[in-house]
């Protein structure tokens, strides 16, 4: 069961611009974002070469209870994995319950993962055309 301030993506067109992308094609990748998670930016890890890459997401769409972030990714190989890095204050979250901040906390970074390829759940994916 999922929490009301838990992040959601999934391989559906809704967060995942193109469904059969071919190598080097780029894709927009998707993840919503309740305010109740505290969020305050995005960004999207993928490793094209063995070494890690971010992308800064933006945010595309802001709702009366929730924030759609988007980054353009490219597929460099024919699976390509991806994490939302999803960095917030967990501190600022507790502070709509008690009122105040307990002060002091770095800031949290939560993970959210998907993958451009061909694994079934619970890693998820799309499949990258073959040429």
């Amino acid at each position: 069961m999922t929490e009301a301030a838990d992040p959601h993506h999934d391989g559906s067109p809704l967060y995942v611009s193109e469904q059969h992308p071919a190598p080097g094609a780029v894709v927009a990748v998707r993840v919503r974002v309740p305010h109740a998670a505290g969020v305050g930016a995005v960004h999207v890890r993928t490793t094209p070469d063995g070494e890690q890459f971010f992308t800064t997401a933006r945010r595309v769409h802001r709702g009366e209870h929730e924030d759609w972030w988007q980054a353009e990714i490219t597929c460099h190989n024919p699976v390509t994995t991806y994490r939302f890095l999803l960095e917030g204050d967990a501190d600022e979250r507790a502070a709509g319950a008690s009122g105040g901040r307990s002060g002091g906390s770095p800031p949290t970074v939560r993970a959210v993962r998907g993958e451009v390829g061909g694994r079934s759940p619970p890693t998820v994916g799309i499949p990258v055309a073959e040429r």
